[in-house]
């Protein structure tokens, strides 16, 4: 194939062009790969509705008063080990 300034354009050079355009299109799309990826964990880091301490967590989501009861359970069956504990010295 002739141009009209007589360069020639060879079927090998038409493929190297073509793997060039195909290597630089898959470079900037990992780039924009890369670059949504790191966006996306900055915003989700930057996120204060999502990272919370144990105790906001357990003020959250346990209910205090059967959290308490169930205390209450456990510190009423321990004296009732400790008593028993005791008859048996």
């Amino acid at each position: 194939m002739a141009s009209s300034n007589g360069s020639t354009i060879t079927p090998k050079s038409a493929v190297n062009i073509m793997l060039v355009i195909a290597i630089i299109g898959a470079c900037i799309t990992c780039t924009a790969f890369v670059w949504s990826q790191i966006g996306t964990s900055q915003a989700h880091c930057a996120n204060a509705d999502i990272h919370h301490n144990t105790a906001s967590l357990n003020a959250d989501y346990a209910q205090k008063i059967v959290v308490d009861a169930k205390f209450e359970e456990v510190l009423r069956r321990l004296d009732r080990i400790e008593t028993k504990l005791d008859r048996l010295q």
